[in-house]
Formats: C-alpha cells, sequence, structure tokens
C-alpha cells in the first residue's frame, strides 16, 4: 500500500501523529528532541539503527543521547558492540586512559571507525572531565563476542590480584591474540576450559578480589569469564546479550540505558531477540526505529572474509515500505509515534510493511530493494519511529579511499 493510496481516514492520522523536522539533523538544535515524546520513568531507551553504515544514524545517536543526558538523567550509554571491548572504550571515556579508542581506531572495516561516531565519543569524554567521578556517563558494549579481549583482560586482572594462578594458566594466553577474529571463530574447546578454571578461582577469591580492586570490577571480570563459554548459536546471543544489559542496569539502582544497534535487536516483537527479552523483565523500555526512503550507505562483503572492503551501496525508494507511505510530506526527518493499542492504529499500520534493516555488510550486491529490508507489523514491535528521507555513508577514518570502490 503506497502512500498514495492511503485512505483519507489514514492520511489525517498521519498529519495528527506525525511530527517533521524541517532541517537536516546535522543543524537540529537539541531541545528540538523535546517534540520526541519519552515517559519519565523509563529505565532503558532503545533505538534500531536501519544500518551501522549511515552518517546520519550516527548524528541521531550523539544528539539523542546528549538530549536524554540533560532531559532524563541517563548515565549510561549501552551499544551493539562486545562487553568486553566496550570495557576498554569506557575506560577512556571515563578519563582512566588514553588508549582505549584504539578498540575502534584499530579496526580498519569497523562500521564505528568513522568521523561521527569517534566525535560522539570524543564528546562525552569531554563531558565527563567536567563531572564528579560518581557522575560520569559510562560507555560499554553489551554483545558477547570479542572473547580474546575478554581473556586479556582477565589475564591482566589476575596477574594485578593472583599472580601465581597466571602462571598456571599461562598456555591459555594465546587465545587473545588476535582481537578481531570472526565471532564464528570464537567457540573453540579452549576458551571453555579457561571458563571454567577462572571462574572457580574468581569465586573461591571473591573477597579478596573484590577488596584488592573494586565489586563492580569484579564482577564485570566474573563476566567476562562467563561469556568464554557462551556458544554463538541459537537465540543464546540474544538470551546473554540482554542479560549484559540486566547486569549493566542492575550494577546502580539509579542507572538509566540508553541503547541502540539494528531495528531487529531493539524490537520487542521477535522471541529470540534482544529487545523481547528487555521488555519481559522491563516494561519502561522505550523503543524507537529507524528507516529512511533513498540514498545510499555503506557495506562491507561478507561472501570475501579475507578481504572485507567497504563498498557503498545505492537504496532505491520502495514502494508498500514504511517510508514510502511518508514520502509525500515536507521535512528531512520526522518522528512517529505508534499507537499502543493495535486496534486504535490505521489500517496501514497493523499490516506488513518494509522496513530497511541492512547491517554492515552483504552478501552479494543488491538488485532488488527489499533484499536490504525486513517485513514489520509495527504496533507490535517498536514504540516510534524515526524516517529519514535519504541517508548518506559514514566515511572510515583510516582510509577513505576504499569508500570510491562501489557495488550496483
Amino acid at each position: 500500500m503506497a502512500q498514495s493510496a492511503l485512505s483519507s481516514i489514514e492520511s489525517q492520522w498521519l498529519e495528527d501523529n506525525l511530527i517533521s523536522f524541517g532541517g537536516s539533523i546535522d543543524g537540529l538544535p537539541i531541545n528540538q528532541l523535546d517534540r520526541i515524546s519519552i515517559p519519565r520513568d523509563t529505565r532503558i531507551i532503545g533505538l534500531g539503527e536501519a544500518n551501522h553504515g549511515t552518517r546520519e544514524f550516527q548524528i541521531l545517536k550523539h544528539k539523542l543521547a546528549k538530549y536524554l543526558i540533560q532531559n532524563h538523567e541517563l548515565n549510561v550509554i549501552v551499544f551493539e558492540f562486545p562487553f568486553s571491548d566496550g570495557l576498554l572504550l569506557n575506560d577512556y571515556v571515563l578519563g582512566l586512559n588514553d588508549s582505549g579508542i584504539g578498540i575502534l581506531t584499530g579496526r580498519k572495516n569497523s562500521e564505528y571507525n568513522n568521523r561521527a561516531f569517534i566525535d560522539f565519543i570524543e564528546d562525552i569524554r569531554n563531558l565527563n572531565s567536567s563531572k564528579e567521578e560518581s557522575k560520569r556517563i559510562q560507555f560499554l558494549g553489551s554483545d558477547i563476542f570479542g572473547k580474546p579481549s575478554a581473556v586479556k583482560q582477565l589475564m591482566r586482572y589476575l596477574h594485578k590480584h593472583d599472580s601465581i594462578f597466571v602462571k598456571e594458566i599461562k598456555k591459555y594466553e594465546t587465545l587473545s591474540e588476535n582481537l578481531y577474529v570472526s565471532a564464528f571463530q570464537q567457540d573453540k574447546k579452549e576458551f571453555k576450559q579457561l571458563s571454567r578454571i577462572i571462574l572457580k578461582r574468581l569465586e573461591i577469591n571473591k573477597k579478596l578480589y573484590s577488596t584488592s580492586s573494586s565489586a563492580l570490577k569484579y564482577s564485570r571480570m566474573v563476566r567476562l569469564a562467563e561469556i568464554l563459554a557462551i556458544e554463538w548459536k541459537g537465540n543464546r546471543r540474544a538470551k546473554e546479550w540482554s542479560n549484559n544489559i540486566f547486569q549493566i542496569l542492575d550494577e546502580n539502582p539509579n542507572n538509566k540505558i540508553f541503547f541502540f544497534g539494528h531495528n531487529i535487536h531493539i524490537g520487542t516483537f521477535y522471541k529470540r531477540e534482544v529487545g523481547h527479552y528487555i521488555k519481559q523483565k522491563y516494561e519502561n523500555y522505550f523503543t524507537i526505529g529507524t528507516d529512511y526512503n533513498s540514498g545510499s550507505f555503506m557495506a562491507k562483503n561478507l561472501k570475501d572474509r579475507k578481504n572485507p572492503v567497504p563498498g557503498i551501496l545505492d537504496v532505491i525508494p520502495m514502494k508498500n515500505s514504511f517510508a514510502d507511505h511518508l514520502s509525500a510530506y515536507t521535512g528531512d526527518f520526522h518522528f512517529l509515534r505508534l499507537p499502543t493499542d493495535e486496534n486504535e492504529s490505521t489500517q496501514w499500520l497493523s499490516e506488513t510493511n518494509y522496513i530497511a534493516k541492512m547491517g554492515f555488510g552483504f552478501i552479494e550486491p543488491f538488485t532488488r530493494p527489499e533484499q536490504g529490508r525486513e517485513v514489520f507489523i509495527l504496533t507490535k514491535s517498536i514504540d516510534a519511529m524515526i524516517v529519514f528521507d535519504s541517508i548518506t555513508p559514514t566515511n572510515l577514518l583510516t582510509d577513505k579511499t576504499l569508500l570510491k570502490k562501489r557495488h550496483k
């Protein structure tokens, strides 16, 4: 059902519920985000990304985070990134070291290794420099891969607090050598063996470790050790990913989380996804999805694992997509709060709509726009949508010439 085919009732509903922003996201004053209503008692706000390789989404995350810090007492930012690597980045953002940013900039083809996202990180770090230690904003990952980094951090922690034990497990140290190994290659039995050994030692010496470091540091090391044994299969990733978020939330009763990742992970409809598990435990979870009508975004060829050179994929406007329903309305981007009661929604919201879903990779060059979109029943998936008329790819920091290669 294209936008032109909407009934007069449906068109009027859009007129009444759609907030349009006339300028680009770049120049949007943060106070304009007051127009996006978020319940005051919300402890977790999820922002879905239609893909990771888009400039507008990076800027949106940055501005929305700043708005939530100022107006919703937000103090934790969590994103689709390894829990282990996120601890290094968090130390950087908190001003505890100057090298943690390397976990992003050291990855040439990382979707987060771009100017817009690094500016976001630096802004939060600068903001923290003027805050008391207890009031600084944390910036954490929550996904389960990143096991080599977990091993490296555990070894460093144990060396500091239990150097004799480190000698006993030194043979496992090689597991930390390749920090950027594929997630699908991290289910080795050696990781599981090391997990059991370290968890046992951490439990035996709980009082010692908690006293010599801190209870927070200790609990995060326990979680790193647990992650070593988690296999990447079925819905285990989503369950454990959500458990990481629960742990972060429970570390402080005042914690409020801004969580962003792919639309599919944020939404609450699919029972094998993170958003579903969050909603089961925390009713006050507010979800915002994103979509776009046209433009281009950066992606890498997942068929060629040895040479995943980023390319740029063009987005073709698509009939029966959610963005198409909004195509006649003015504004560079829009916000729409979806009805909580499906019976109150207009017909097109209750039916399946195509929503942009593509991440940072593709198996083969696109030939049809629906290959980069998935079917959503909007009123069952998310609470609100932010839709851009057009999008543009982010630029890699390390080698911008890579973006010259195009896949059509």
